[in-house]
């Protein structure tokens, strides 16, 4: 396990950032949707549908 690793750390790396990165941006197109549909007095959608 620590061979496999050390072996592919780069691209593990890489892989966590990507993932961080679409969830970040998920979350954040979230609140912009929410934020205009409440201004246009609608209702909010929840993260998870």
């Amino acid at each position: 396990m620590r061979t496999f690793v050390r072996e592919n750390s780069l691209s593990l790396f890489s892989g966590l950032i990507f993932v961080i990165s679409l969830v970040g941006q998920s979350l954040v197109g979230w609140h912009q949707f929410n934020a205009t549909q409440t201004a246009e007095h609608f209702d909010a959608i929840r993260w998870s549908t």
